[in-house]
């Protein structure tokens, strides 16, 4: 019965990522803006979909129709201040918090919830997020062609899918309390030579998921408990075959066997 859930938790996933790689999005024309009083205030409409070029603080709590905040500049922190990011809703084709730049810290406490994207990464390298909740979204983190990025101690819960790499290289994923995502904690497709590493990864359906073409990558030292299954490399690819490395991983239920502790 388990292996049973396991193939149908693993069907649903791809199906997802193809949709979302493929960019199939299906209309969705109702947003904040058709409320039943059909107005905004002032604060739901600026200063979110703001480009930011310099480093930046934020001062209030943001409630956006569209994107948040867009990181355009280079060598730039951006703090949080302990706010909070709302967006329309994670059926709608907004983020949080659009990371364009280079050299960028992306810093907490904070928290984004309910959008497509919590904190999307495109295009971009030597990135650094830290102490950020994400919460309520579709994807937690979404990278797609990014490099050298570092996501540490955050708190992302309650998505569809907590951490999520595309054709991405070189990440590091460290230190994140990752629960109760629906379809996955983390997802690496077509990412290669990233580190996974002391994170707790419960209450997913896939608690890790990697596609065939994710290669060179190493998962060490994480907490992998409780979700439908723990580890699934490439469908019960040979970890030789794509040089995957699993070093000390707690965990229960691996595809293929024996990448756990406690297998």
């Amino acid at each position: 019965m388990n292996f049973i859930v396991i193939i149908l938790m693993t069907s649903i996933l791809t199906i997802f990522l193809s949709a979302e790689n493929n960019m199939m999005f299906n209309a969705y024309p109702q947003t904040i803006e058709n409320d039943n009083k059909r107005e905004l205030s002032i604060n739901q409409i600026s200063p979110c979909s703001m480009t930011i070029e310099t480093d930046f603080k934020l001062e209030t709590n943001l409630n956006c129709y569209k994107d948040g905040l867009t990181i355009t500049g280079n060598g730039i922190t951006i703090d949080l201040n302990g706010k909070t990011i709302t967006g329309p809703g994670k059926i709608l084709e907004y983020s949080g918090i659009v990371i364009l730049g280079n050299d960028v810290t992306l810093k907490g406490p904070g928290t984004i919830t309910n959008f497509k994207k919590g904190i999307n990464l495109i295009n971009s390298y030597t990135i650094d997020i830290n102490s950020i909740i994400l919460q309520n979204n579709q994807f937690g983190i979404f990278s797609i062609n990014s490099s050298y990025g570092v996501m540490n101690e955050n708190n992302i819960t309650l998505n569809n899918i907590g951490i999520s790499a595309y054709s991405s290289n070189n990440l590091i994923f460290k230190n994140n309390l990752i629960m109760d995502n629906q379809l996955s904690g983390i997802t690496l497709v077509n990412t290669n030579q990233s580190l996974i590493e002391r994170n707790n990864v419960k209450g997913s359906g896939i608690g890790l998921f990697l596609d065939e073409p994710s290669n060179q990558n190493q998962i060490n030292v994480n907490n992998l408990m409780y979700n439908i299954a723990d580890i699934n490399d490439a469908n019960s690819l040979a970890i030789n075959l794509n040089n995957n490395q699993y070093y000390q991983n707690k965990c229960m239920v691996s595809d293929p066997a024996k990448l756990c502790l406690q297998s």
